[in-house]
């Protein structure tokens, strides 16, 4: 098991690093801040070595200051919004 772990992680650093090369993601998006937000991201558990679902949380550096409103998005697209406290699958929709 120990061996799985260590070779997903390495697998991992891989994507990053290609991701990054690439330009998938912004050099600015790639530090996780972003106009005031922290941005962080959550993969589900591999599937047949496949990560198939996520999350990825936007959330004030400062709230109050740098933002008011905590965002949250999955793999079903859909963008949710919390005014207080990090947002979840189980916020309102964005509207």
């Amino acid at each position: 098991m120990q061996a799985e772990v260590h070779g997903l992680c390495r697998r991992l650093v891989r994507l990053e690093h290609s991701i990054l090369r690439r330009k998938v993601i912004s050099d600015v998006l790639a530090s996780r801040q972003k106009s005031g937000y922290l941005f962080t991201y959550e993969p589900g558990p591999p599937q047949d070595g496949v990560i198939i679902s996520y999350e990825v949380h936007a959330d004030p550096v400062t709230p109050g200051t740098t933002g008011v409103r905590h965002f949250f998005t999955d793999q079903s697209g859909v963008i949710r919004v919390r005014m207080e406290g990090q947002a979840t699958v189980e916020s309102p929709p964005l509207s």
